[in-house]
């Protein structure tokens, strides 16, 4: 998951993180992909894509991506 983000990677919860890069991600692991997440975004249906202003999303926008020079990566997270 960590190869799949932008930074800055904002992670949208009870409490809102700002998440600045790979080292960061990596240290809050745990805490961002929690099992709740993990679960939201398996049973996303792929076919269920929104996209909207650039950015698309899956899982009832649980997380949100957006291409830059050819590369597709998550930016938004929602808990």
């Amino acid at each position: 998951m960590v190869s799949l983000v932008w930074y800055p990677f904002r992670v949208n919860g009870v409490a809102n993180i700002r998440i600045s890069d790979r080292a960061g991600l990596l240290r809050r692991y745990a805490e961002v992909f929690n099992t709740a997440v993990i679960k939201g975004v398996r049973s996303a249906a792929p076919e269920a894509i929104f996209c909207r202003n650039g950015a698309a999303m899956i899982g009832d926008g649980i997380v949100w991506a957006h291409a830059e020079r050819g590369r597709v990566a998550l930016d938004v997270l929602n808990k």
